[in-house]
């Protein structure tokens, strides 16, 4: 079941329920049943008329139904109905309706058909109806006398038995659309005028809403049609976000021709920047219908490059002619260019609404709810049981009480139909009403009560329509007429200024005079063949004047005819762009050898066709060794392999801009920056290069980050010598002091095995402290340059031995054995000093983190001009996380060995510079529990190292 269905069941429904109510009410009015009865069955006519209403689908009224409808409701014999014209004055009669032989006898008699037939209104009955909706007359000739002469009325009167006749006004907002006229047999009378009154005045805003409707309507139509006719791109979407239509300045604008945009995502071409807030709008739009927005976004061109537009979209999914997102592209980018962001937004509303039944209230005279009727769906701010047995003034807002009392009081009073229109704030939105009040009887007051906001709504859609019809009409950059068989019917005013004539002259004027002689047989071949692509001719001015001109026509449907729109375009500055082009051309081979940039031109497969001077001196070849040649011969082996995907890019994009490494004739690497585009040239699709040589620039920019990358260590390394002073330099000192005074104060009271136990812990902290202070100077002097890097000739064997010799006090108290796997002499150069810190700190570590019992092994192994020294040791061992904090000063890596030793984690790290000074390279691998092993690498040779 449709909406339209469902209403009429509804209302049917509703309507079972008031004859339920008037037979109740039988009794308490107290009148005759048969009174009751003929009432009840004139408002049972008058709901269904008013149903009828609802189910007209047709933009033109069934009239004979209307007519049928009154007099159903009036009791009248005969009636017609005439439509009032603009002016108010003039009407014309759409239909007649009675005994279908007596109407026919009576045409005979006035000797033509009145239907259609336009009338010039009475003045006697225009001055005798002026201020009554409904007027008695007690003949048909005291409102005809102007018009018709009295004997042939009289004769009609006679012959017909028609007695008393009623005018009554169809009306809206204090204008008279139309008016019905009802004939009466002698002796009859006009029983209810109200129910004449309401069915009227409901007639009214049922042909308000037609007219509205229509002109909407034919508004929109005829802006669809022209608008694709117009210089700006115009765009429809499908609901999937595809494009179905793209107008053909898509090509001017932006180089993409119809056939590659259409059925491609309308997102395709968006800048990536812009994609989620463009998603977003359309998403949005689509659901709503009838919606429309603007925004902006940047739209890649075929060249690669992108312009801002903005977009006006409306959401035309369910229009018939449509059935999509209706929308135009125009280039903002010269407005961009002083702008930084302007966000245009544009809130339209084109939505019609289909009349609904009245919601019908029952009140007496104290203003106190007795009934009501709501129809289906209708938007409630109090539910309608609230409203039964409340005073007015208990249940609608303050404002329109105080607005709308002296109405209600003066309905009472005056006995005829008042009118108010209120805003009411609901819970959607502000909606408006508009009450028509009347004296139901001697002590009931009949209100109904219509939601008018579509109504208003659909006005404003339609100025805004109209509005934005005629501002994109007149906004084209060319002139447009729309002629039927050569003769103008309507233009912009660009056509004006193209032409010289005024837009007053244009109208209805033959469109060849605007054409040069010589070309109008010409244009009309293409008018005839109905030929709608671009094609060029000249035209003629109004002082005379021959200028050349781009033509563009297409057959419409405009004012429900099939007529022909027009594009004119002065193409004077494009002569004179082509006239310049030559002479560019002429400059271009000056230009391109004298610029500062290596120009190439080659095709898609990166064959040289021409390059410019620039490019022999950058890669140091001959032209005759260049052209012919491939750019994958000259650049590095990683630019072979981006090439293939790089061509594919320019093909889509049309531009492209990269870095890339070449090759100079002498074998030294080049870095260049690349700009490539896709050129027409001599008839071909090639592209052209323009290279830069930016080697210098990258290698100052890689200085620069090293240099910061040093500065950060030097930082750090700074804070970590100053944390090292402060903390771990200080820290034995205090224990030296501490436990000095404590054998000093008390030497006389300790035995000798406890002085010897403070003595010995005095010397461990010293050497400590001693170490500790040998690496912090050592490190200083590495980093200021003050360390003297001699290296001679050493027995690293030797100097080995004396390491774990010079250590042989801290193993042995922890129980550890230390082997050297081979005692041969291994001869290497090296600075004593450093090799001497290295060996030190590293056997020192392996003594720390090496439990009671351990072992350490050291071997070494001879490898492509280096040796290879490897500690071992079956200690704690070294987490993975942690391993990645060693050799590392800023990480503030240390831990206490098993005998509780104390460590700064600078030894590693001096270790680890003193080490690359030889060339060497260092390493650690460790697992917990099963200890750690660290190697490092000296050259068996030294070679001179400024580093």
């Amino acid at each position: 079941m449709n909406t339209q269905d469902k209403t009429k069941e509804e209302l049917i429904q509703e309507l079972e329920i008031l004859q339920q109510k008037y037979e109740s009410l039988k009794t308490e009015l107290k009148k005759e049943p048969e009174i009751i009865e003929n009432e009840k069955t004139i408002l049972e006519k008058l709901i269904n008329a008013s149903e009828e209403f609802i189910q007209f689908t047709d933009y033109k009224p069934d009239y004979e139904k209307i007519l049928q409808n009154i007099l159903d409701i009036s009791g009248a014999t005969y009636a017609s109905f005439n439509i009032f014209d603009e002016n108010g004055i003039d009407y014309t009669t759409n239909a007649i309706a009675g005994i279908k032989e007596n109407i026919k006898k009576g045409l005979a008699i006035l000797g033509f058909d009145v239907i259609d037939k336009k009338w010039r209104n009475d003045t006697q009955r225009a001055e005798k109806i002026k201020n009554q909706t409904i007027t008695e007359f007690d003949h048909l000739h005291d409102l005809t006398a102007d018009t018709i002469p009295k004997s042939i009325i009289q004769i009609i009167e006679k012959t017909f038995n028609i007695g008393k006749v009623f005018i009554a006004k169809i009306v809206k907002n204090d204008k008279v659309i139309g008016d019905f006229t009802l004939l009466f047999n002698t002796g009859e009378t006009l029983k209810n005028n109200k129910f004449i009154e309401l069915y009227a005045h409901q007639l009214g805003m049922f042909l308000d809403r037609n007219k509205v409707t229509n002109s909407l309507r034919l508004s929109e139509a005829r802006h669809i049609k022209m608008i694709a006719n117009i210089g700006d791109v115009i765009v429809i979407i499908n609901q999937d976000g595809t494009n179905r239509y793209k107008s053909p300045s898509i090509e001017k604008w932006f180089g993409w021709n119809q056939e590659e945009l259409i059925g491609k995502s309308t997102f395709e071409n968006v800048h990536p920047e812009d994609l989620a807030n463009a998603q977003k709008f359309v998403i949005e739009l689509m659901g709503k219908l009838n919606a429309t927005g603007t925004t902006e976004c940047r739209y890649r061109c075929k060249d690669g490059s992108y312009k801002w537009i903005e977009i006006t979209l409306v959401n035309l999914l369910h229009d018939s002619d449509i059935k999509g997102v209706l929308g135009n592209y125009h280039d903002i980018s010269g407005r961009k260019q002083t702008e930084t962001m302007l966000k245009l937004s544009e809130a339209k509303s084109l939505a019609l609404l289909h009349a609904m039944p009245d919601m019908i209230f029952i009140q007496n005279e104290d203003g106190v709810y007795l009934d009501f009727y709501l129809p289906p769906n209708t938007l409630r701010c109090i539910p309608p049981k609230v409203f039964i047995g409340q005073k007015m003034e208990n249940v609608l807002p303050r404002k329109i009480i105080e607005d709308f009392v002296p109405i209600f009081k003066n309905a009472i009073a005056s006995k005829k139909m008042q009118f108010y229109e209120y805003p009411l704030l609901m819970p959607d939105e502000k909606h408006y009403f508009e009450a028509r009040i009347m004296a139901y009887d001697d002590n009931k007051i009949l209100s109904l009560i219509r939601d008018v906001t579509w109504q208003k709504k659909a006005e404003n859609s339609l100025k805004v329509s109209e509005e934005r019809f005629h501002a994109i009409y007149d906004a084209s950059f060319g002139g447009i007429a729309i002629h039927d068989k050569g003769f103008i019917m309507d233009c912009n005013h660009g056509l004006s200024e193209i032409t010289g004539y005024t837009f007053d002259e244009l109208i209805g004027m033959d469109g060849l005079l605007l054409i040069a002689p010589d070309w109008r047989d010409f244009i009309m071949d293409k008018i005839v063949s109905d030929y709608d692509k671009a094609y060029e001719a000249e035209g003629v001015r109004k002082d005379g004047s021959i200028y050349p001109l781009q033509i563009r026509g297409k057959n419409i449907t405009y004012q429900n005819r099939t007529v022909r729109a027009t594009e004119f375009r002065d193409t004077s500055w494009r002569k004179h762009a082509e006239n310049a082009l030559k002479e560019s051309e002429q400059h271009y081979r000056t230009i391109v050898e004298n610029t500062n940039d290596a120009i190439y031109i080659h095709d898609f497969d990166g064959n040289i066709i021409d390059v410019n001077d620039n490019v022999c001196k950058m890669l140091g070849y001959e032209k005759s060794e260049l052209i012919g040649g491939n750019l994958a011969d000259f650049g590095s082996a990683q630019n072979a392999l981006d090439m293939p995907a790089r061509i594919e890019m320019l093909k889509i994009k049309g531009r492209l801009r990269f870095e890339a490494t070449d090759i100079h004739k002498n074998g030294s690497q080049i870095t260049v920056d690349v700009s490539s585009t896709v050129v027409s040239h001599g008839g071909r699709q090639l592209i052209q290069s323009f290279v830069r040589d930016i080697t210098d620039r990258k290698n100052a920019e890689l200085l620069i980050k090293q240099q910061v990358e040093e500065l950060k260590e030097l930082n750090s390394t700074k804070d970590k010598f100053f944390s090292i002073i402060s903390h771990d330099l200080r820290s034995p000192f205090s224990n030296l002091l501490g436990m000095s005074e404590l054998l000093l104060t008390n030497y006389q009271n300790y035995e000798d095995e406890k002085r010897l136990k403070f003595i010995s812990a005095l010397y461990e902290t010293s050497k400590q402290s001693f170490t500790l202070l040998e690496n912090l100077l050592e490190w200083s002097r590495m980093q200021r340059g003050k360390f003297d890097f001699n290296p001679e000739l050493i027995n690293l064997t030797n100097l080995i031995i004396f390491e774990i010799q010079n250590q042989e006090n801290i193993s042995k108290a922890k129980n550890i054995e230390i082997n050297l796997l081979s005692t041969d002499e291994k001869m290497i150069f090296a600075d004593m000093n450093m090799l001497k810190t290295i060996l030190r700190n590293l056997i020192g570590n392996a003594i720390k983190f090496t439990q009671t019992g351990g072992k350490i092994l050291i071997y070494t192994i001879e490898n492509n001009g280096f040796i290879e020294i490897a500690i071992s040791d079956n200690g704690v061992g070294i987490s993975p996380e942690s391993i990645q904090k060693l050799f590392k000063f800023e990480t503030d890596y240390s831990t206490a060995g098993t005998a509780n030793e104390k460590g700064t984690g600078l030894g590693l790290v001096l270790c680890k510079e003193f080490i690359e000074k030889h060339g060497g390279e260092i390493s650690a691998v460790s697992e917990v529990g099963k200890g750690s092993e660290f190697k490092f690498t000296l050259p068996l040779k030294i070679v001179n190292n400024d580093n």
